[in-house]
This record gives C-alpha cells, sequence and structure tokens, in this order.
C-alpha cells in the first residue's frame, strides 16, 4: 500500500494536472492566433469569381500576347489612407501608349480587403496614367489594371508593397 510519505505519491497527479495545462494553454494559443486578423475570410462574390476564372484566365493570356506591358512608377502618400500610384504602360517595341482609359482594382495579399479607382491619363505624358485609391491596411497588394483602347481589352496583375 501507498502512503505519503513514497517519493511518487504526488507525482502522478502533478504529471496529469500539468499535461492538461499544457494542452489548454496550447488550444488558447491556437485559437487566439487562428483569430489574430479577425478569423476566417469570405471571398466577396466567390461563386461569380470562380465561374469567371476561365475567362480572366483568357483575358490575361490575350493580354500578353498583345505585347502590352503596364510597370508601377511610383506611389506616393499625401494623406494617411489614399495613395497615388503613377503607371507606365508601353507596347511591344517599347513606345507609350496613349488614348487609353481603364480601371485600377486593388486587392491585398492574403485577406478579403479591395480598392477601386479609375485611371487618369496624365497631361504632355505619353503612356502615364495615375490613381487615387484608399489603401487604408498597408502591405502587399496585388494591383490589378484594365485597359482599353476601344478595340482591344488589356488585363495585368502587378505585386506592390503599400506603405
Amino acid at each position: 500500500m501507498h502512503t505519503q510519505k513514497d517519493k511518487g505519491y504526488y507525482r502522478w497527479p502533478v504529471f496529469i494536472i500539468a499535461l492538461l495545462v499544457i494542452t489548454m494553454i496550447g488550444s488558447i494559443s491556437v485559437l487566439f492566433i487562428a483569430n489574430y486578423d479577425g478569423g476566417a475570410k469570405v471571398v466577396d462574390n466567390y461563386y461569380k469569381k470562380a465561374l469567371d476564372f476561365d475567362k480572366n484566365t483568357a483575358l490575361l493570356l490575350e493580354s500578353q500576347k498583345l505585347g502590352w506591358k503596364a510597370t508601377i512608377e511610383k506611389t506616393t502618400q499625401n494623406d494617411p489612407n489614399l495613395v497615388n500610384i503613377t503607371f507606365s504602360v508601353v507596347d511591344r517595341e517599347g513606345n507609350p501608349l496613349s488614348n487609353l482609359t481603364g480601371k485600377m482594382s486593388g486587392e491585398r495579399v492574403g485577406t478579403t480587403i479591395t480598392t477601386k479607382a479609375d485611371l487618369t491619363a496624365i497631361a504632355d505624358q505619353p503612356g502615364k496614367f495615375t490613381a487615387q485609391a484608399n489603401f487604408a491596411n498597408k502591405g502587399l497588394w496585388d494591383i490589378t489594371l484594365l485597359l482599353s483602347d476601344g478595340q482591344q481589352v488589356f488585363k495585368q496583375v502587378l505585386r506592390q508593397e503599400i506603405h
């Protein structure tokens, strides 16, 4: 028969309680980490995006065949949330493209945060466009440009760190 004077008498209950406490701390930690950024994200209009996947992929491939290229030249921030982005758009030979209209949309990588803006041509600078959008959350963004010259449509996705 075990008595309280035995060395191992108190070890088993303490060991079992320690295992339970460690498991509880680990579970609570995982719960807090999982919800740190607001929890699970549901993409707006996810069903429509899934249906349009093939159409969007075909448009991106057609845009690559056009040979046009858009680049982000600079980003400036005058307001805490509003960011001005300057784009340059050139054709296959590197000539600036004018007479384009378009839109810019941004989606923060890994989240469902989005922003949209119209592109405005910069006067006296062919192939240069600017957009002002609300980038309240700083970080890595996928910026999608959708441009048209009235006959052809061009789409390109650019990844940019917004500070």
